[in-house]
C-alpha cells in the first residue's frame, strides 16, 4: 500500500499547501488564519517529486529521503501520504540536506566558522544554476544604473558578471536583460 501510495505521489504533482503555511491570501498568511481558528483554501500548486528514497521502516514509521523541486511542502507530502494510505500521518521531523548546489555535506563546522578556518564562496555561487552572461564594461555600467541592455544568455533569468564578479541578476524582456 505504501509503495503504491509513493508512486501516486511522485512526479509532478498539483499540491495544496498545508494550513499551517506562508502563503498569502488577499494579504494574509494562510497561518495566521489558521491560528485563529479559521484556516483558508489555499488552491494548489505545481511541484516536482523526483524520488523518494525509504532509509527505514519501524512498524508504522518510515524514514525516507525525498528530492524534489523548490516550493514542496513536504509536510503536505505526508499528509497525502496518510490520505493515500488510509491513516493519519503526518511528519515527526524534517531536514534538508540540500538546496540547489549546496549541500549539508560541504557544510562548514561551527568550530571552523569560529576559528575563521574558511574561504567563502564567490557570491555567483549562490546562483549556479543561472544562464551567465558576461559584461564589457560599457554594459556594466549600464546594469549599475538600471539601465537594459542586450540579452545574449538564453533563459529567463540571469546572472550577470563582470570581471568574474556577480553584478545582478536578470529577467529577460523580450531580446532585453
Amino acid at each position: 500500500v505504501v509503495e503504491r501510495a509513493l508512486a501516486s505521489l511522485t512526479g509532478h504533482l498539483l499540491q495544496r499547501p498545508p494550513a499551517f503555511s506562508a502563503k498569502r491570501v488577499g494579504g494574509v498568511r494562510a497561518y495566521r488564519a489558521a491560528r485563529r481558528g479559521a484556516p483558508m483554501r489555499l488552491e494548489p500548486v505545481g511541484v516536482t517529486v523526483h524520488k523518494w528514497t525509504i532509509i527505514e521502516r519501524r512498524g508504522a514509521d518510515l524514514d525516507a529521503d525525498i528530492e524534489c523541486s523548490g516550493g514542496t511542502y513536504v509536510r503536505a507530502l505526508a499528509r497525502d501520504l496518510g490520505e493515500a494510505t488510509g491513516s493519519a500521518a503526518h511528519l515527526a521531523s524534517l531536514r534538508r540536506l540540500c538546496s540547489g548546489a549546496f549541500r549539508v555535506d560541504d557544510a562548514l563546522t561551527l568550530e571552523a566558522v569560529d576559528s575563521g578556518d574558511f574561504a567563502l564562496l564567490p557570491p555567483v555561487a549562490a546562483v549556479s544554476q543561472l544562464e551567465r552572461q558576461e559584461l564589457d564594461d560599457l554594459d556594466a555600467k549600464r546594469v549599475v544604473h538600471g539601465l537594459e541592455i542586450a540579452a545574449r544568455a538564453a533563459g529567463e533569468t540571469v546572472a550577470l558578471c563582470h570581471n568574474d564578479e556577480r553584478l545582478a541578476i536578470a529577467l529577460r524582456s523580450g531580446d532585453a536583460l
